[in-house]
């Protein structure tokens, strides 16, 4: 049998206000007897006791409105107040310059140890990007090419002109691409180019003409303003990335991405914290990737591993750690980047890519309402009306899709209708 306990609080111990409405005496102090329903008043006294009093409602106060129909003043444009708004934006397809790697319009980190392979990378995408042969693939992903009436900015810190020049030249030899493609970029090496310099604003006043689609930066360390003290040092990195972020701002339509290249620390591995001055780094970076140097029994590096370390939107198809080795044949990948690749073009390449795959299949103008259609078809999604109208646009800019009113059934309608260039990539 169990001894018998006394259930009530020491009165030195205990609020006496706290239990006022509890009947000691009427609590058992002994269990109950074989067959008896237990109650445990002790408990349910306890919890009635201690409820906290409810709040009164003031009833005549007014309750909350909804957003929709009042007048917000100077807000009002800067916010999203309505569902179909939300659902609209959420609804739009992502903006990949750099297939589930790189959107446009954001800033991109490449981050690695000296002699990791940062800059053969930052350089092959860079005349990716200026490419006038069309898309080309890095670490087994699309690349799209700028639009015709924009080229690449390259400020190099860690290079001279010439062997700037060099690499230039032998990742465009890499990449199958044309002297047109080099034509279209515009390098700084080791010049009076730092942040926030006078030098900087007329890059930035370039920018803002739109002329501009991609600022590479190697590296923010070596182009730093002079007087930025600590490269680790947050309010330094803080203002470095702000003056950044202020000269994409200027880009008419946002059309520009800045790929910022940084050191790793010492020993550093794949995570986020590797990145020298980190916490802004990172903080302010729409994507990070990490590049580590493959090497060899004897030391010798003798190709890249890269990492994503941070996407600004988790792709569906999310890109598996890549190896790649670049030799005097070539550019080869991992092998199970490569099988990862192939099933991410073969689920959702490029908009503009998938619509000229639907128009190569006729000869025939096709309407908008047809292309969405095929698209829907092949990709498994209803794409977004905006996301294809500018796609349409950009094609047209770039002269691989030509557009022309026409008559739509026996009322005399006209509509758009566009049919891929003869002759075009």
């Amino acid at each position: 049998m169990r001894a018998a306990v006394s259930t009530q609080p020491s009165a030195d111990t205990v609020d006496p206000g706290r239990y006022k409405n509890i009947d000691w005496d009427a609590i058992s102090e002994t269990p109950p007897k074989r067959g008896e329903k237990r109650r445990d008043v002790f408990i349910d006294e306890m919890a009635e006791a201690t409820q906290p009093e409810p709040i009164p409602v003031d009833e005549s106060q007014p309750r909350p409105q909804p957003l929709l129909g009042r007048d917000l003043g100077f807000l009002g444009p800067l916010g999203v107040r309505s569902t179909a708004r939300m659902r609209e934006l959420a609804a739009a397809e992502i903006n990949y310059i750099w297939q589930d790697y790189v959107e446009s319009s954001t800033v991109a980190v490449i981050a690695g140890a000296p002699s990791s392979g940062k800059t053969s990378l930052a350089f092959l995408i860079a005349v990716a990007r200026a490419s006038t042969c069309g898309p080309r693939n890095v670490l087994g992903r699309q690349v799209t090419p700028a639009p015709p009436n924009q080229f690449v900015v390259l400020i190099e810190g860690e290079h001279g002109e010439a062997s700037t020049a060099r690499k230039l030249l032998k990742s465009a030899e890499l990449l199958d691409l044309n002297d047109e493609t080099t034509d279209r970029i515009l390098f700084f090496a080791r010049k009076a180019l730092l942040i926030g310099s006078k030098e900087w604003l007329g890059l930035v006043a370039l920018i803002a003409t739109g002329c501009v689609s991609d600022v590479f930066i190697d590296t923010v360390a070596r182009c730093a303003p002079s007087n930025a003290g600590d490269a680790n040092s947050e309010k330094d990195q803080i203002a470095i990335y702000s003056a950044i972020a202020a000269a994409l701002e200027k880009s008419p339509n946002a059309s520009t991405t800045a790929w910022v290249l940084a050191h790793t620390r010492k020993g550093g591995g794949t995570g986020l914290e590797d990145v020298s001055g980190s916490a802004q780094r990172v903080g302010q970076a729409d994507t990070v990737l990490i590049v580590r140097a493959k090497t060899d029994a004897h030391g010798q590096v003798i190709g890249s591993i890269t990492t994503l370390a941070k996407a600004r939107e988790k792709p569906e198809n999310y890109p598996e750690e890549c190896t790649m080795h670049i030799t005097a044949d070539g550019i080869t990948i991992s092998a199970a980047a490569q099988e990862a690749a192939a099933k991410a073009a073969a689920k959702a390449g490029p908009l503009s890519a998938a619509i000229l795959v639907v128009l190569s299949a006729s000869p025939d103008w096709q309407h908008a309402r047809h292309i969405r259609d095929s698209l829907k078809a092949s990709r498994g999604k209803e794409p977004n009306k905006l996301a294809v109208a500018r796609a349409l646009e950009e094609l047209v800019s770039a002269g691989s899709v030509e557009t022309k009113p026409d008559h739509v059934g026996g009322n005399g309608k006209l509509i758009d209708a566009w049919r891929r260039t003869s002759g075009r990539p």
